[in-house]
């Protein structure tokens, strides 16, 4: 879990997908990796507020009534803060580790040459096809970077759920 957390965001990702194999490895090692699903090491609050200043073009006080320093809990592309608006609603607020596309690019582009070696040199590995695992690794991440997608599949949810009673989609604010 160590080494996943050391190699940063893309290592840890494949950490958590790989805690949840308990039919490939071991349950003592799957156990180990599950704390990479919302314990990683947090961003400063310094770097938390210029990223959303950034993105909102205007200073965080005049955004919101509050923001906590201390994050909810803190993953491989994003964390999350508790805040308050000034209409008094209670809101979380999700921030991008800066530069994270770019680093997840520069390691997707190492484990795609791993692959192909070890397409190339282990005979047996072709019948997983690592080079299609990192593929759709990608393909993937590439999704959870885009927070206009999550944006868009929440609110689609809530849509879908408004009937049910008892099931609370929490709303998006853009």
């Amino acid at each position: 879990r160590a080494s996943f957390e050391e190699l940063g965001p893309t290592f840890v990702k494949l950490g958590q997908l790989l805690s949840t194999r308990t039919d490939l490895l071991h349950e003592e090692l799957t156990s180990d990796l599950v704390k990479l699903q919302d314990n990683v090491q947090s961003l400063s609050f310094d770097v938390v507020q210029k990223v959303i200043e950034t993105e909102l073009k205007r200073d965080l006080k005049t955004a919101f009534q509050r923001v906590d320093r201390e994050p909810l809990a803190s993953a491989s592309i994003a964390q999350v803060h508790s805040a308050e608006l000034y209409t008094g609603e209670k809101v979380v607020i999700k921030v991008q580790r800066p530069d994270i596309k770019k680093t997840i690019e520069t390691d997707i582009s190492l484990l795609n040459f791993l692959a192909k070696l070890l397409e190339r040199y282990v005979p047996e590995s072709r019948m997983i096809q690592p080079s299609i695992i990192v593929d759709e690794f990608f393909r993937t991440l590439s999704l959870e970077l885009d927070f206009l997608v999550e944006a868009n599949n929440i609110t689609k949810m809530a849509q879908n759920f408004e009937d049910f009673e008892g099931i609370v989609i929490p709303a998006v604010f853009s």
